[in-house]
């Protein structure tokens, strides 16, 4: 693994890290009783909609964690390996705070195919400018070949 590949883990690793974290705190600020879900059995029993937004936030964490990894230089392995690193994580966190069991494994099964999606985003999007760009410049090419025949200049080329 080159430097880049191993930065690429490493950001995408934080990014992740840090969007959760980031988005956690907001859901804290916005509902209050979001804090206390994992603590508190009857909160956790009636609040599946806090649930569900702590998912839909880490999801999103990992998608662009998954764009950030691949933007750096990770490709498919490295991408893989930020999942699995996430995925440790997020079996830490479950053994810390068991219920409710749902919730964990769809976190742990939304983890790889939300940062496979971030790196097809990114790599989809990379080349859809490739083939604009290569486009670009094949029409440059033509404008001038054409624009050059018309003028003549290929005639005093070929006899000078």
């Amino acid at each position: 693994m080159n430097f880049r590949k191993i930065l690429s883990v490493i950001v995408g690793f934080g990014t992740i890290g840090l969007l959760s974290s980031l988005f956690a705190k907001i859901q804290g600020w916005l509902f209050a009783s979001s804090l206390e879900i994992f603590t508190n059995q009857e909160l956790a029993a009636t609040n599946i909609s806090q649930f569900v937004i702590k998912l839909m936030c880490v999801w999103v964490s990992c998608c662009s964690g998954g764009i950030f990894t691949t933007k750096i230089g990770g490709e498919v392995r490295e991408n893989l390996l930020v999942g699995g690193l996430i995925m440790l994580v997020v079996g830490w966190l479950w053994l810390s705070a068991v219920n409710p069991i749902w919730f964990w494994v769809l976190m742990i099964l939304g983890i790889l195919p939300c940062v496979f999606l971030g790196y097809k985003l990114t790599s989809a999007t990379f080349k859809i400018q490739a083939k604009l760009y290569l486009n670009l410049q094949l029409k440059e090419i033509k404008i001038f070949v054409t624009s050059f025949k018309k003028s003549g200049q290929w005639l005093k080329m070929i006899f000078y």
